[in-house]
């Protein structure tokens, strides 16, 4: 007589974890995974094959690596085992992975399991309304989608942690995947300018963390922002003439159109003969000057210049009270250098003429 012994039990489960019959396999997106179909004590020995399907029911069937050997249970049965390797991707998150048991051809036993895909998101946006102003708050979004499982979205100005400034919203989709959405208020600076702000999905596995980033370059507007350095020249003649020089810088976005220089609330004008204006300087993307050179500097009165420069988003001032011109130091003279060495040696000496007046 030709006795068949179906088999006791059937697991599904991945290779080298623990033998179950789990209903749900794990697996990283588009790392080979490998995965086991074992059935215990049967006679004959089983045929197995495996089928990966959607929720439709299409699908095809693989057939696996398999191997036999006398039950550990009763050595006149059979334990049989198959082994698959699959290529999984975001696409069959969802998906059935089957394990069918067959005895002389004839299915005995089904066995399955869904597939769930560790991946991170197939996308991300960042959007924002309006333009950017300093010291104004602004909400900007980042948008992270089909990702498993939910990503955590940070945001970066620099090496400058701005997360805490941030609001997660967090929702599954059709595909049983989450969609993260970030909501970041920022209040930029006109130190913020031309910096990168970046938005990260990092996607927290036990099995592989990966993220997936967007960034843009901050474009602040802000009103100038003014100060006043000095510098004293002496004439090559021999006189030995004075003359000062004030340099009013600004920083601006967009760039300083207009520069006006006021004495005693007085405009100075360019056709006195104790100024002479050097023309406006545009030094780099945001930066502008103005010069005004001071052919007779009264330094025994009290004045005090202002110099405010205009932009089309706004203005800003500098003033100096000509009672600090008498701080600027004179090149150092009368040098008295003792040589206790043996040896030749050279000395040295570096001074600074130049001083800032803020607003």
């Amino acid at each position: 007589m030709n006795v068949h012994v179906l088999p006791m039990s059937v697991f599904l489960f991945p290779t080298g974890g623990i033998q179950s019959r789990t209903r749900l396999i794990y697996v990283q997106e588009d790392s080979p995974t490998s995965i086991t179909c074992r059935s215990i004590g049967s006679f004959p020995a089983t045929e197995l094959s495996f089928q990966l399907e959607s929720g439709n029911g299409l699908g095809e069937r693989i057939l696996p690596n398999i191997s036999s050997e006398r039950s550990i249970l009763d050595d006149a049965l059979f334990d049989t085992e198959g082994t698959v390797t699959l290529h999984l991707n975001i696409v069959h998150h969802g998906q059935y992975i089957k394990c069918f048991t067959s005895l002389e051809e004839s299915v005995v036993e089904l066995v399955y399991a869904k597939v769930i895909v560790y991946g991170p998101p197939g996308g991300i946006k960042m959007t924002f309304l309006g333009d950017l102003y300093d010291e104004i708050e602004i909400n900007i979004s980042c948008k992270a989608v089909n990702g498993y499982p939910a990503p955590h979205i940070h945001w970066y100005i620099g090496s400058r942690n701005l997360t805490e400034d941030s609001f997660l919203n967090i929702s599954e989709n059709k595909a049983g995947r989450y969609d993260a959405e970030s909501t970041l208020t920022l209040m930029p600076t006109r130190f913020d300018n031309g910096k990168q702000l970046l938005c990260r999905a990092l996607q927290p596995t036990t099995l592989k963390a990966s993220s997936v980033n967007q960034s843009l370059v901050l474009n602040v507007t802000y009103a100038p922002d003014v100060s006043i350095a000095v510098r004293r020249r002496t004439s090559s003649k021999a006189s030995g003439t004075t003359e000062l020089v004030l340099i009013c810088k600004a920083d601006a976005k967009p760039l300083v159109t207009t520069f006006v220089w006021l004495c005693n609330e007085t405009v100075v004008s360019k056709d006195t003969n104790n100024y002479r204006f050097i023309e406006t300087i545009s030094e780099n993307a945001t930066l502008t000057s103005s010069v005004l050179g001071i052919q007779n500097p009264l330094s025994q009165y009290h004045s005090v210049y202002k110099c405010t420069a205009v932009s089309e988003y706004g203005s800003g001032s500098a003033v100096l009270n000509s009672l600090y011109l008498y701080l600027i130091p004179n090149a150092p003279s009368g040098f008295i250098i003792q040589q206790n060495q043996t040896r030749s040696s050279s000395l040295f000496v570096a001074w600074k003429q130049e001083f800032i007046i803020g607003k």
